[in-house]
Protein backbone atom coordinates (compact mmCIF):
# COMPACT_ATOMS: atom_id res chain seq x y z
CA UNK A 1 0.00 0.00 0.00
CA UNK A 2 2.67 2.06 0.57
CA UNK A 3 3.74 2.22 -3.13
CA UNK A 4 0.62 3.65 -4.04
CA UNK A 5 1.09 6.64 -1.94
CA UNK A 6 4.27 7.17 -2.68
CA UNK A 7 3.41 7.21 -6.78
CA UNK A 8 4.15 10.46 -8.32
CA UNK A 9 2.70 10.70 -12.06
CA UNK A 10 5.42 11.51 -14.62
CA UNK A 11 4.68 15.14 -16.07
CA UNK A 12 4.91 13.97 -19.78
CA UNK A 13 1.08 11.90 -18.34
CA UNK A 14 -0.49 14.68 -16.97
CA UNK A 15 0.23 17.22 -19.90
CA UNK A 16 -0.70 14.19 -22.74
CA UNK A 17 -4.17 15.26 -23.30
CA UNK A 18 -4.85 11.32 -23.25
CA UNK A 19 -8.09 9.65 -22.06
CA UNK A 20 -7.28 8.01 -19.17
CA UNK A 21 -9.77 6.03 -16.65
CA UNK A 22 -9.57 5.68 -13.10
CA UNK A 23 -10.86 3.38 -11.28
CA UNK A 24 -11.06 2.81 -7.51
CA UNK A 25 -13.45 0.64 -5.41
CA UNK A 26 -15.72 2.52 -2.74
CA UNK A 27 -13.58 0.75 0.03
CA UNK A 28 -10.43 1.68 -0.67
CA UNK A 29 -8.71 3.90 1.82
CA UNK A 30 -9.64 7.13 1.91
CA UNK A 31 -6.07 8.66 1.04
CA UNK A 32 -6.00 6.68 -1.68
CA UNK A 33 -9.80 7.92 -2.97
CA UNK A 34 -8.61 11.55 -2.18
CA UNK A 35 -5.35 11.17 -4.34
CA UNK A 36 -7.18 9.22 -7.12
CA UNK A 37 -9.96 12.42 -7.07
CA UNK A 38 -6.88 14.84 -7.31
CA UNK A 39 -5.40 13.13 -10.02
CA UNK A 40 -8.89 13.64 -11.73
CA UNK A 41 -8.51 16.92 -11.36
CA UNK A 42 -5.19 17.16 -13.21
CA UNK A 43 -5.51 14.90 -15.66
CA UNK A 44 -8.19 17.27 -18.17
CA UNK A 45 -10.81 14.36 -20.04
CA UNK A 46 -10.06 11.75 -17.41
CA UNK A 47 -12.74 9.51 -16.07
CA UNK A 48 -12.97 8.49 -12.30
CA UNK A 49 -15.42 6.21 -11.40
CA UNK A 50 -15.56 4.91 -8.09
CA UNK A 51 -17.77 1.21 -7.47
CA UNK A 52 -18.89 0.58 -3.90
CA UNK A 53 -18.41 -2.54 -2.20
CA UNK A 54 -15.15 -3.16 -3.98
CA UNK A 55 -11.37 -2.86 -2.72
CA UNK A 56 -8.04 -2.06 -4.56
CA UNK A 57 -8.19 -5.77 -5.48
CA UNK A 58 -11.32 -5.56 -7.82
CA UNK A 59 -9.79 -6.31 -11.25
CA UNK A 60 -8.11 -9.32 -10.38
CA UNK A 61 -10.95 -10.35 -7.44
CA UNK A 62 -13.83 -9.68 -10.09
CA UNK A 63 -12.21 -9.93 -13.56
CA UNK A 64 -15.63 -9.62 -15.42
CA UNK A 65 -16.87 -7.03 -13.67
CA UNK A 66 -14.19 -4.75 -14.44
CA UNK A 67 -13.50 -6.15 -18.15
CA UNK A 68 -17.47 -5.07 -18.44
CA UNK A 69 -15.96 -1.38 -16.60
CA UNK A 70 -13.22 -1.07 -19.20
CA UNK A 71 -14.84 -2.07 -22.42
CA UNK A 72 -17.80 -0.11 -21.33
CA UNK A 73 -15.39 2.70 -21.21
CA UNK A 74 -13.37 2.13 -24.56
CA UNK A 75 -16.09 2.36 -26.29
CA UNK A 76 -17.33 5.32 -24.98
CA UNK A 77 -14.23 6.97 -25.47
CA UNK A 78 -13.37 5.57 -29.02
CA UNK A 79 -16.49 7.24 -30.04
CA UNK A 80 -15.21 10.66 -28.80
CA UNK A 81 -12.05 10.48 -30.24
CA UNK A 82 -11.53 11.55 -34.00
CA UNK A 83 -8.73 10.14 -35.85
CA UNK A 84 -5.93 12.23 -36.35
Amino acid sequence: MRANFSFRVPHNVLSSGRPVLLVAGGKEERGLLRAMAGLHAHLPGSSLQVHPGVRHGMPLAQPERFNHILSGWLAATDARIKPR
